[in-house]
Protein backbone atom coordinates (compact mmCIF):
# COMPACT_ATOMS: atom_id res chain seq x y z
CA UNK A 1 0.00 0.00 0.00
CA UNK A 2 2.79 1.98 0.98
CA UNK A 3 4.26 2.28 -2.72
CA UNK A 4 0.74 3.26 -4.40
CA UNK A 5 1.55 6.72 -2.69
CA UNK A 6 4.76 7.18 -3.25
CA UNK A 7 6.12 9.70 -6.74
CA UNK A 8 5.27 7.90 -9.47
CA UNK A 9 8.33 7.84 -12.03
CA UNK A 10 8.55 8.86 -15.74
CA UNK A 11 6.61 5.76 -17.24
CA UNK A 12 6.86 7.18 -21.02
CA UNK A 13 9.22 8.88 -23.10
CA UNK A 14 5.96 11.70 -23.84
CA UNK A 15 6.14 11.88 -20.08
CA UNK A 16 9.94 12.72 -19.99
CA UNK A 17 9.75 14.95 -23.01
CA UNK A 18 7.00 17.12 -21.62
CA UNK A 19 8.60 17.24 -18.47
CA UNK A 20 12.17 18.16 -20.25
CA UNK A 21 10.09 21.02 -22.24
CA UNK A 22 9.13 22.33 -19.06
CA UNK A 23 11.67 22.61 -17.56
CA UNK A 24 13.54 24.25 -20.06
CA UNK A 25 10.85 26.80 -20.51
CA UNK A 26 10.64 27.68 -16.70
CA UNK A 27 14.83 27.73 -16.55
CA UNK A 28 14.60 29.95 -19.94
CA UNK A 29 12.01 32.24 -18.34
CA UNK A 30 14.05 32.99 -15.27
CA UNK A 31 17.25 33.33 -16.51
CA UNK A 32 16.40 35.95 -18.94
CA UNK A 33 18.36 39.04 -17.98
CA UNK A 34 19.03 37.89 -14.56
CA UNK A 35 22.00 39.34 -13.96
CA UNK A 36 21.18 42.96 -14.97
CA UNK A 37 17.80 42.71 -12.56
CA UNK A 38 18.00 45.51 -9.73
CA UNK A 39 18.66 43.97 -6.27
CA UNK A 40 16.52 45.48 -3.22
CA UNK A 41 18.32 46.17 0.42
CA UNK A 42 17.29 43.09 1.75
CA UNK A 43 18.69 40.83 -1.11
CA UNK A 44 21.86 42.78 -1.81
CA UNK A 45 22.34 42.33 2.29
CA UNK A 46 22.21 38.34 1.69
CA UNK A 47 24.24 38.79 -1.00
CA UNK A 48 27.05 40.30 0.81
CA UNK A 49 26.62 37.49 3.61
CA UNK A 50 27.16 34.85 0.97
CA UNK A 51 30.02 36.56 -0.41
CA UNK A 52 31.89 37.10 3.24
CA UNK A 53 31.11 33.37 3.75
CA UNK A 54 33.13 32.12 0.39
CA UNK A 55 35.45 34.95 1.34
CA UNK A 56 36.00 34.04 4.87
CA UNK A 57 35.32 37.30 6.67
CA UNK A 58 33.00 38.05 9.58
CA UNK A 59 29.44 37.10 9.29
CA UNK A 60 26.72 39.04 10.71
CA UNK A 61 23.23 37.44 11.66
CA UNK A 62 21.92 36.29 8.25
CA UNK A 63 17.85 35.83 7.84
CA UNK A 64 18.29 33.49 5.17
CA UNK A 65 21.21 31.20 6.24
CA UNK A 66 20.10 28.62 3.62
CA UNK A 67 20.70 31.08 0.90
CA UNK A 68 24.16 32.30 2.52
CA UNK A 69 25.72 29.22 2.88
CA UNK A 70 25.27 27.29 -0.39
CA UNK A 71 25.40 30.95 -2.81
CA UNK A 72 29.04 31.25 -0.53
CA UNK A 73 29.94 28.00 -2.30
CA UNK A 74 28.65 28.92 -5.60
CA UNK A 75 30.56 32.08 -5.22
CA UNK A 76 34.08 30.52 -4.06
CA UNK A 77 34.15 28.21 -7.07
CA UNK A 78 32.12 30.54 -9.81
CA UNK A 79 33.27 34.16 -8.58
CA UNK A 80 30.67 36.56 -7.10
CA UNK A 81 28.45 38.15 -9.69
CA UNK A 82 24.82 39.63 -10.24
CA UNK A 83 23.79 36.34 -12.21
CA UNK A 84 25.57 33.79 -9.58
CA UNK A 85 24.11 35.77 -6.34
CA UNK A 86 20.80 34.38 -8.28
CA UNK A 87 20.77 31.14 -9.00
CA UNK A 88 19.83 29.47 -6.01
CA UNK A 89 16.28 31.24 -6.00
CA UNK A 90 15.95 30.16 -9.52
CA UNK A 91 17.15 26.68 -8.77
CA UNK A 92 14.43 26.28 -5.95
CA UNK A 93 11.78 27.62 -8.19
CA UNK A 94 12.17 25.50 -10.87
CA UNK A 95 12.54 22.76 -8.80
CA UNK A 96 9.15 23.29 -7.66
CA UNK A 97 7.83 23.19 -11.65
CA UNK A 98 9.52 19.98 -11.52
CA UNK A 99 7.64 18.71 -8.31
CA UNK A 100 4.26 19.92 -9.41
CA UNK A 101 4.47 17.55 -12.44
CA UNK A 102 5.73 14.88 -10.91
CA UNK A 103 2.85 14.81 -8.33
CA UNK A 104 0.13 15.90 -10.44
CA UNK A 105 0.50 13.34 -12.94
CA UNK A 106 -1.34 10.86 -10.46
CA UNK A 107 -4.07 12.42 -11.39
CA UNK A 108 -3.08 12.52 -15.13
CA UNK A 109 -0.54 14.11 -17.69
CA UNK A 110 -3.10 16.68 -19.13
CA UNK A 111 -3.36 18.13 -14.91
CA UNK A 112 0.93 17.64 -14.91
CA UNK A 113 1.20 19.26 -17.73
CA UNK A 114 -1.30 22.36 -17.36
CA UNK A 115 0.24 22.64 -13.72
CA UNK A 116 3.66 22.75 -13.97
CA UNK A 117 3.52 24.81 -17.05
CA UNK A 118 1.15 27.64 -15.12
CA UNK A 119 3.67 27.69 -12.23
CA UNK A 120 6.69 28.23 -15.09
CA UNK A 121 4.95 31.08 -16.47
CA UNK A 122 3.24 32.50 -13.64
CA UNK A 123 4.12 36.17 -12.70
CA UNK A 124 4.46 35.71 -9.01
CA UNK A 125 6.35 32.55 -9.25
CA UNK A 126 8.67 33.68 -11.93
CA UNK A 127 9.35 37.00 -9.54
CA UNK A 128 9.98 35.43 -6.93
CA UNK A 129 11.79 32.58 -8.50
CA UNK A 130 13.95 35.78 -9.39
CA UNK A 131 14.60 37.22 -6.03
CA UNK A 132 16.52 35.92 -2.84
CA UNK A 133 14.51 36.61 0.55
CA UNK A 134 11.43 34.82 -0.58
CA UNK A 135 10.07 31.66 0.85
CA UNK A 136 10.84 29.69 -2.57
CA UNK A 137 13.49 27.89 -0.98
CA UNK A 138 12.01 27.01 2.48
CA UNK A 139 8.85 25.70 0.38
CA UNK A 140 11.04 23.94 -2.02
CA UNK A 141 13.27 22.47 0.55
CA UNK A 142 10.66 21.38 2.42
CA UNK A 143 8.82 19.51 -0.28
CA UNK A 144 11.42 17.70 -1.45
CA UNK A 145 12.02 16.68 1.68
CA UNK A 146 8.70 15.16 2.44
CA UNK A 147 8.59 13.68 -1.06
CA UNK A 148 12.05 11.82 -1.04
CA UNK A 149 11.15 10.75 2.61
CA UNK A 150 8.21 9.36 0.75
CA UNK A 151 10.30 7.95 -1.55
CA UNK A 152 12.96 6.24 1.14
CA UNK A 153 15.82 8.67 -0.19
CA UNK A 154 16.30 9.54 3.50
CA UNK A 155 19.74 11.42 3.41
CA UNK A 156 18.94 13.58 0.59
CA UNK A 157 15.35 14.11 2.74
CA UNK A 158 17.73 15.24 5.43
CA UNK A 159 19.35 17.69 3.60
CA UNK A 160 16.55 19.47 1.69
CA UNK A 161 14.98 19.76 5.06
CA UNK A 162 18.14 21.11 6.57
CA UNK A 163 17.82 23.71 3.29
CA UNK A 164 13.91 24.52 4.40
CA UNK A 165 14.89 25.09 8.29
CA UNK A 166 17.33 27.26 7.38
CA UNK A 167 15.25 29.01 4.71
CA UNK A 168 14.20 31.93 6.70
CA UNK A 169 11.20 33.35 8.91
CA UNK A 170 8.63 31.02 6.15
CA UNK A 171 9.42 27.65 7.52
CA UNK A 172 7.83 28.35 10.87
CA UNK A 173 5.08 29.45 8.89
CA UNK A 174 4.71 26.67 6.94
CA UNK A 175 5.30 24.51 10.21
CA UNK A 176 2.36 26.24 11.93
CA UNK A 177 0.23 25.50 8.71
CA UNK A 178 1.12 22.11 9.07
CA UNK A 179 0.41 21.70 12.21
CA UNK A 180 -3.29 23.94 11.85
CA UNK A 181 -4.04 21.43 9.14
CA UNK A 182 -3.38 18.43 11.31
CA UNK A 183 -5.28 19.44 14.21
CA UNK A 184 -8.73 19.94 12.11
CA UNK A 185 -7.91 17.04 10.09
CA UNK A 186 -7.80 15.01 13.44
CA UNK A 187 -11.01 17.22 15.07
CA UNK A 188 -13.25 16.24 11.47
CA UNK A 189 -11.36 12.84 11.91
CA UNK A 190 -10.48 13.44 7.96
CA UNK A 191 -7.53 10.66 6.65
CA UNK A 192 -4.66 12.65 5.50
CA UNK A 193 -3.79 10.90 1.86
CA UNK A 194 -0.22 10.71 2.28
CA UNK A 195 2.87 8.23 3.75
CA UNK A 196 1.60 10.41 7.42
CA UNK A 197 -0.77 7.54 7.79
CA UNK A 198 1.25 4.51 7.46
CA UNK A 199 4.77 5.66 9.32
CA UNK A 200 8.13 3.99 8.29
CA UNK A 201 10.31 1.96 10.49
CA UNK A 202 12.46 3.93 13.19
CA UNK A 203 15.35 3.74 11.32
CA UNK A 204 14.25 5.98 8.72
CA UNK A 205 13.65 8.90 11.03
CA UNK A 206 16.91 8.11 12.78
CA UNK A 207 18.88 8.55 9.31
CA UNK A 208 16.90 11.43 7.96
CA UNK A 209 17.62 13.02 11.38
CA UNK A 210 21.44 12.22 11.43
CA UNK A 211 21.34 13.88 7.78
CA UNK A 212 19.24 16.94 8.93
CA UNK A 213 21.83 17.53 11.69
CA UNK A 214 24.90 17.27 9.63
CA UNK A 215 22.99 19.20 6.43
CA UNK A 216 22.74 22.02 9.07
CA UNK A 217 26.21 22.24 9.95
CA UNK A 218 27.47 21.90 6.20
CA UNK A 219 24.76 24.33 5.19
CA UNK A 220 25.43 27.02 7.79
CA UNK A 221 29.35 27.34 7.32
CA UNK A 222 28.96 27.07 3.83
CA UNK A 223 31.08 23.79 3.41
CA UNK A 224 33.49 25.15 6.04
CA UNK A 225 34.28 27.94 4.59
CA UNK A 226 33.11 30.22 7.55
CA UNK A 227 33.64 27.69 9.94
CA UNK A 228 31.83 30.41 12.22
CA UNK A 229 28.43 30.30 10.54
CA UNK A 230 27.63 27.67 12.65
CA UNK A 231 26.16 30.01 14.64
CA UNK A 232 23.62 31.15 12.11
CA UNK A 233 21.23 27.90 12.75
CA UNK A 234 18.87 29.56 14.96
CA UNK A 235 18.73 32.78 12.62
CA UNK A 236 15.41 31.57 10.92
CA UNK A 237 13.65 30.94 14.15
CA UNK A 238 14.63 34.43 15.11
CA UNK A 239 13.39 36.03 12.00
CA UNK A 240 10.27 34.30 12.64
CA UNK A 241 9.83 35.47 16.25
CA UNK A 242 10.92 38.95 15.33
CA UNK A 243 8.09 39.49 12.53
CA UNK A 244 6.03 40.16 16.14
CA UNK A 245 7.70 42.93 16.52
CA UNK A 246 8.00 44.27 12.93
CA UNK A 247 6.20 46.94 11.38
CA UNK A 248 3.80 46.46 8.28
CA UNK A 249 5.33 47.91 5.42
CA UNK A 250 2.46 46.88 3.41
CA UNK A 251 -1.61 47.53 4.00
CA UNK A 252 -3.11 44.65 5.46
CA UNK A 253 -5.02 43.74 2.74
CA UNK A 254 -2.32 44.24 0.42
CA UNK A 255 -1.60 40.40 -0.05
CA UNK A 256 -5.58 39.96 -1.14
CA UNK A 257 -4.85 42.72 -4.19
CA UNK A 258 -1.77 41.38 -5.44
CA UNK A 259 -3.26 37.74 -6.20
CA UNK A 260 -6.44 39.66 -7.51
CA UNK A 261 -4.03 41.99 -9.42
CA UNK A 262 -1.09 39.08 -10.76
CA UNK A 263 -3.27 35.89 -9.93
CA UNK A 264 -6.87 36.10 -11.37
CA UNK A 265 -7.31 33.54 -13.94
CA UNK A 266 -6.30 30.79 -11.22
CA UNK A 267 -8.47 32.39 -8.56
CA UNK A 268 -11.34 31.86 -11.06
CA UNK A 269 -10.32 28.87 -12.36
CA UNK A 270 -10.35 27.51 -9.09
CA UNK A 271 -13.27 29.01 -8.04
CA UNK A 272 -15.44 27.05 -10.68
CA UNK A 273 -13.92 23.80 -10.26
CA UNK A 274 -15.06 23.95 -6.92
CA UNK A 275 -18.21 25.02 -7.01
CA UNK A 276 -18.81 22.37 -9.68
CA UNK A 277 -17.44 19.81 -8.51
CA UNK A 278 -20.31 17.54 -6.68
CA UNK A 279 -18.83 14.65 -5.75
CA UNK A 280 -15.88 16.23 -3.03
CA UNK A 281 -17.58 15.04 0.68
CA UNK A 282 -17.87 17.17 2.97
CA UNK A 283 -14.66 16.40 4.50
CA UNK A 284 -12.77 17.51 1.64
CA UNK A 285 -14.58 20.50 1.74
CA UNK A 286 -14.21 20.91 4.92
CA UNK A 287 -10.57 21.06 4.48
CA UNK A 288 -10.43 22.59 1.62
CA UNK A 289 -12.31 25.51 3.13
CA UNK A 290 -10.12 25.54 5.98
CA UNK A 291 -6.78 25.38 4.19
CA UNK A 292 -7.33 28.65 2.31
CA UNK A 293 -8.90 30.14 5.53
CA UNK A 294 -5.74 29.67 7.27
CA UNK A 295 -3.48 30.28 4.76
CA UNK A 296 -4.71 33.68 3.70
CA UNK A 297 -4.93 34.85 7.83
CA UNK A 298 -1.18 33.63 7.95
CA UNK A 299 -0.90 35.50 4.30
CA UNK A 300 -1.96 38.81 5.87
CA UNK A 301 -0.65 38.56 9.61
CA UNK A 302 2.98 37.69 8.85
CA UNK A 303 3.64 39.54 5.46
CA UNK A 304 5.28 42.21 6.85
CA UNK A 305 7.76 43.43 4.17
CA UNK A 306 7.08 41.05 1.26
CA UNK A 307 3.68 39.09 -0.01
CA UNK A 308 6.01 36.04 -0.44
CA UNK A 309 3.35 33.63 1.83
CA UNK A 310 0.78 34.50 -0.50
CA UNK A 311 2.69 31.55 -2.36
CA UNK A 312 0.96 29.23 0.08
CA UNK A 313 -3.00 30.02 -1.66
CA UNK A 314 -1.69 30.31 -5.11
CA UNK A 315 -0.14 27.18 -5.87
CA UNK A 316 -3.51 24.98 -4.50
CA UNK A 317 -5.38 27.82 -6.99
CA UNK A 318 -3.85 26.93 -9.62
CA UNK A 319 -3.86 23.33 -9.28
CA UNK A 320 -7.30 23.06 -8.92
CA UNK A 321 -7.72 25.06 -12.36
CA UNK A 322 -5.57 22.83 -14.23
CA UNK A 323 -8.17 20.75 -12.85
CA UNK A 324 -11.02 22.42 -14.62
CA UNK A 325 -9.06 23.31 -17.63
CA UNK A 326 -7.91 19.22 -17.90
CA UNK A 327 -11.38 18.71 -18.12
CA UNK A 328 -12.54 21.63 -20.53
CA UNK A 329 -14.31 20.53 -23.26
CA UNK A 330 -15.79 22.30 -26.56
CA UNK A 331 -18.13 20.41 -28.64
CA UNK A 332 -16.85 21.61 -32.80
CA UNK A 333 -18.58 19.43 -34.80
CA UNK A 334 -21.78 21.49 -35.20
CA UNK A 335 -22.40 24.89 -36.21
CA UNK A 336 -18.43 25.82 -36.39
CA UNK A 337 -18.71 28.72 -37.66
CA UNK A 338 -21.33 30.32 -35.46
CA UNK A 339 -19.27 29.56 -32.39
CA UNK A 340 -16.05 31.27 -34.07
CA UNK A 341 -18.12 34.22 -34.37
CA UNK A 342 -19.46 34.59 -30.69
CA UNK A 343 -15.79 33.14 -29.83
CA UNK A 344 -14.48 36.32 -31.88
CA UNK A 345 -17.43 38.27 -30.48
CA UNK A 346 -16.59 37.62 -26.57
CA UNK A 347 -12.62 37.80 -27.21
CA UNK A 348 -13.12 41.99 -28.56
CA UNK A 349 -15.26 42.94 -25.78
CA UNK A 350 -13.00 41.14 -22.85
CA UNK A 351 -10.50 42.95 -24.51
CA UNK A 352 -12.33 46.05 -25.17
CA UNK A 353 -13.01 46.04 -21.01
CA UNK A 354 -9.52 45.41 -20.34
CA UNK A 355 -8.24 48.37 -22.27
CA UNK A 356 -11.05 50.27 -20.22
CA UNK A 357 -11.28 48.97 -16.72
CA UNK A 358 -7.40 50.59 -15.89
CA UNK A 359 -8.50 54.21 -16.52
CA UNK A 360 -11.62 53.54 -14.82
CA UNK A 361 -9.47 52.91 -11.81
CA UNK A 362 -7.14 55.64 -12.03
CA UNK A 363 -9.57 58.67 -13.12
CA UNK A 364 -10.49 60.89 -10.63
CA UNK A 365 -14.12 60.99 -9.13
CA UNK A 366 -16.38 62.95 -10.39
CA UNK A 367 -14.25 63.52 -13.36
CA UNK A 368 -15.15 63.55 -17.24
CA UNK A 369 -12.51 60.64 -17.58
CA UNK A 370 -14.71 58.45 -14.85
CA UNK A 371 -18.11 59.02 -16.60
CA UNK A 372 -16.10 57.98 -19.86
CA UNK A 373 -14.46 54.69 -19.07
CA UNK A 374 -17.46 53.82 -16.84
CA UNK A 375 -19.60 53.94 -19.34
CA UNK A 376 -17.33 52.43 -21.86
CA UNK A 377 -16.87 49.52 -19.24
CA UNK A 378 -20.33 48.82 -19.01
CA UNK A 379 -21.20 49.19 -22.45
CA UNK A 380 -18.24 45.99 -23.03
CA UNK A 381 -20.09 44.00 -20.25
CA UNK A 382 -23.34 44.60 -21.47
CA UNK A 383 -22.29 43.15 -25.19
CA UNK A 384 -20.85 40.74 -23.64
CA UNK A 385 -24.54 39.59 -21.91
CA UNK A 386 -26.24 40.12 -25.32
CA UNK A 387 -23.89 38.20 -27.01
CA UNK A 388 -23.94 35.05 -23.97
CA UNK A 389 -27.72 35.59 -24.85
CA UNK A 390 -27.74 35.57 -28.40
CA UNK A 391 -25.36 32.55 -28.19
CA UNK A 392 -27.32 30.29 -25.91
CA UNK A 393 -30.36 30.85 -28.45
CA UNK A 394 -28.58 29.49 -30.79
CA UNK A 395 -26.28 26.70 -29.28
CA UNK A 396 -27.46 26.46 -25.98
CA UNK A 397 -26.42 27.86 -22.55
CA UNK A 398 -23.79 24.96 -22.32
CA UNK A 399 -22.39 25.67 -25.47
CA UNK A 400 -22.54 28.88 -25.05
CA UNK A 401 -21.34 29.22 -21.69
CA UNK A 402 -17.91 27.39 -23.08
CA UNK A 403 -17.40 29.69 -25.53
CA UNK A 404 -17.33 32.65 -23.36
CA UNK A 405 -14.55 30.78 -20.81
CA UNK A 406 -12.69 29.55 -23.51
CA UNK A 407 -12.29 33.09 -24.71
CA UNK A 408 -11.64 34.75 -21.43
CA UNK A 409 -9.19 32.26 -20.49
CA UNK A 410 -7.72 33.11 -23.62
CA UNK A 411 -7.31 36.95 -22.16
CA UNK A 412 -6.24 36.28 -19.19
CA UNK A 413 -3.71 33.27 -19.68
CA UNK A 414 -2.09 36.75 -22.40
CA UNK A 415 -2.47 39.27 -19.29
CA UNK A 416 -0.58 36.76 -17.23
CA UNK A 417 2.45 36.17 -19.88
CA UNK A 418 2.64 39.71 -20.33
CA UNK A 419 2.91 40.34 -16.60
CA UNK A 420 5.46 37.64 -16.48
CA UNK A 421 7.58 38.78 -19.60
CA UNK A 422 7.43 42.55 -18.60
CA UNK A 423 9.15 41.95 -15.23
CA UNK A 424 11.79 40.41 -17.15
CA UNK A 425 12.90 43.73 -18.64
CA UNK A 426 16.05 44.71 -17.21
CA UNK A 427 14.72 48.78 -16.66
CA UNK A 428 11.63 47.32 -14.63
CA UNK A 429 11.68 47.37 -11.24
CA UNK A 430 7.67 47.95 -10.47
CA UNK A 431 7.35 43.83 -10.30
CA UNK A 432 9.48 43.61 -7.09
CA UNK A 433 8.15 46.86 -5.39
CA UNK A 434 4.55 44.82 -5.83
CA UNK A 435 5.85 42.18 -3.40
CA UNK A 436 8.75 43.32 -1.51
CA UNK A 437 8.40 46.91 0.50
CA UNK A 438 12.38 46.73 0.56
CA UNK A 439 13.58 49.90 -1.96
CA UNK A 440 15.43 48.99 -5.08
CA UNK A 441 19.30 50.51 -4.48
CA UNK A 442 21.42 51.31 -7.21
CA UNK A 443 18.92 50.89 -9.99
CA UNK A 444 20.36 53.30 -12.80
CA UNK A 445 22.97 50.78 -14.35
CA UNK A 446 24.36 54.27 -16.35
CA UNK A 447 24.87 55.68 -13.04
CA UNK A 448 26.50 53.20 -11.15
CA UNK A 449 28.88 51.95 -14.10
CA UNK A 450 29.85 55.93 -14.34
CA UNK A 451 33.44 54.97 -12.44
CA UNK A 452 33.89 52.48 -14.86
CA UNK A 453 36.47 54.53 -16.80
CA UNK A 454 38.42 54.87 -14.01
CA UNK A 455 39.94 50.99 -14.60
CA UNK A 456 38.93 50.57 -17.91
CA UNK A 457 41.65 53.29 -18.97
CA UNK A 458 43.96 52.15 -16.72
CA UNK A 459 43.87 55.30 -13.99
CA UNK A 460 42.93 52.78 -11.61
CA UNK A 461 42.90 48.97 -10.04
CA UNK A 462 39.54 49.04 -8.04
CA UNK A 463 41.18 45.87 -5.79
CA UNK A 464 43.21 48.68 -4.51
CA UNK A 465 41.08 51.36 -4.35
CA UNK A 466 38.76 51.77 -1.29
CA UNK A 467 34.78 53.00 -1.19
CA UNK A 468 33.71 54.68 1.27
CA UNK A 469 30.28 54.34 2.24
CA UNK A 470 28.62 57.57 4.49
CA UNK A 471 25.66 58.46 6.42
CA UNK A 472 23.53 56.04 4.51
CA UNK A 473 21.49 53.19 6.43
CA UNK A 474 21.14 50.52 3.38
CA UNK A 475 24.21 48.26 3.29
CA UNK A 476 26.04 48.96 0.09
CA UNK A 477 28.41 46.42 0.75
CA UNK A 478 27.41 43.92 -2.48
CA UNK A 479 27.87 47.14 -4.87
CA UNK A 480 31.37 47.84 -3.28
CA UNK A 481 32.57 44.50 -3.32
CA UNK A 482 35.29 44.97 -6.20
CA UNK A 483 37.42 47.84 -4.44
CA UNK A 484 39.23 46.92 -1.27
CA UNK A 485 38.20 47.51 2.67
CA UNK A 486 38.04 50.53 3.54
CA UNK A 487 40.87 51.97 5.30
CA UNK A 488 41.58 55.00 7.88
CA UNK A 489 45.34 55.30 6.88
CA UNK A 490 44.25 57.12 3.63
CA UNK A 491 41.66 59.57 1.90
CA UNK A 492 38.63 56.59 -0.18
CA UNK A 493 39.33 57.04 -3.83
CA UNK A 494 35.29 57.16 -3.77
CA UNK A 495 32.51 58.48 -1.44
CA UNK A 496 28.63 57.96 -1.78
CA UNK A 497 27.11 60.17 0.64
CA UNK A 498 23.52 61.83 0.73
CA UNK A 499 25.36 65.09 1.89
CA UNK A 500 26.52 67.61 -1.02
CA UNK A 501 29.66 68.75 0.47
CA UNK A 502 32.66 67.26 -0.62
CA UNK A 503 34.39 64.66 1.55
CA UNK A 504 36.65 66.13 4.32
CA UNK A 505 39.79 64.80 3.81
CA UNK A 506 43.18 66.58 2.03
CA UNK A 507 42.23 65.19 -1.04
CA UNK A 508 39.69 67.31 -3.59
CA UNK A 509 36.49 65.33 -5.05
CA UNK A 510 34.60 65.86 -7.60
CA UNK A 511 30.99 64.61 -7.26
CA UNK A 512 27.68 63.95 -9.40
CA UNK A 513 24.04 63.05 -8.11
CA UNK A 514 23.16 59.59 -8.62
CA UNK A 515 19.97 57.89 -7.53
CA UNK A 516 20.34 55.86 -4.54
CA UNK A 517 17.16 54.11 -4.00
CA UNK A 518 13.35 53.37 -5.47
CA UNK A 519 11.09 53.14 -3.04
CA UNK A 520 6.76 52.75 -3.07
CA UNK A 521 5.65 53.75 0.02
CA UNK A 522 2.53 51.62 0.74
CA UNK A 523 0.93 52.77 4.04
CA UNK A 524 1.80 56.41 3.11
CA UNK A 525 -0.65 55.99 0.34
CA UNK A 526 -4.49 56.85 0.91
CA UNK A 527 -7.28 54.11 -0.70
CA UNK A 528 -7.51 56.27 -3.82
CA UNK A 529 -3.27 56.34 -4.08
CA UNK A 530 -3.34 52.67 -3.28
CA UNK A 531 -5.30 51.55 -6.20
CA UNK A 532 -3.58 54.00 -8.39
CA UNK A 533 -0.48 52.11 -7.64
CA UNK A 534 -1.95 48.80 -7.92
CA UNK A 535 -2.74 48.99 -11.50
CA UNK A 536 0.58 51.90 -12.40
CA UNK A 537 3.05 51.11 -9.48
CA UNK A 538 5.48 53.19 -11.59
CA UNK A 539 3.97 56.15 -11.36
CA UNK A 540 3.37 56.11 -7.53
CA UNK A 541 7.03 55.14 -7.14
CA UNK A 542 9.73 57.70 -5.03
CA UNK A 543 13.47 57.85 -5.44
CA UNK A 544 15.84 59.16 -3.01
CA UNK A 545 19.23 60.59 -4.51
CA UNK A 546 22.30 60.77 -2.92
CA UNK A 547 25.94 61.80 -4.20
CA UNK A 548 28.83 60.12 -5.75
CA UNK A 549 32.22 61.85 -5.18
CA UNK A 550 35.68 60.69 -6.89
CA UNK A 551 38.95 61.95 -6.05
CA UNK A 552 39.90 64.90 -8.95
CA UNK A 553 43.33 63.09 -9.54
CA UNK A 554 41.55 60.19 -11.41
CA UNK A 555 40.34 62.41 -13.88
CA UNK A 556 43.57 64.16 -14.37
CA UNK A 557 45.35 60.67 -14.44
CA UNK A 558 48.27 62.14 -11.60
CA UNK A 559 48.04 59.10 -9.48
CA UNK A 560 51.24 58.57 -7.31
Amino acid sequence: MQEERQIPILKDRRELIWLLLIIFLAALVRLIKLGAMPFNAIDASLAADALAIARNQTLGQSALPAYTGLTGVLFYILGSSNFVARLLSVFAGVSLVVLSFLLAKQKSLRVAIIFSLALALDPLMVNWSRQIATPMIALAGLAWAVCLFDKKRYIIAGFCLAVAFLGGYSFWVFGLLALALWAFARVIKFEVPFFINTLPEKSAFLKTFISFLMSLVLISTGFFLEPAGFGQIGASLMAFLGLFTKAYQFPVYHSFFVLIRFALLPLLGAIIWLISRGNLSRKEKWMIAFYFLVSFLFSLFFSRTDVGLSILILIPLWYFTARYLSEFRLDINERLSLKIVCFVLFLVMFIYIAINLPRLIEAEFGSPQLIYAGLATLAGVLLVLIVFWLGSLSLGMKQSSAILALALVLVLISSSLALSFNSLDKNSDTSQVMVNAEPILLANEAELTAINPFQDYGKLNFVEASFLVEDIAYDLRWFTREFQAESSLRAPEFVITHTENPPNYDEPYRGMPIELSRNMPWTQLNFAGYFNAIIAPERAIQVENANLWAQTKLFTGAIQ
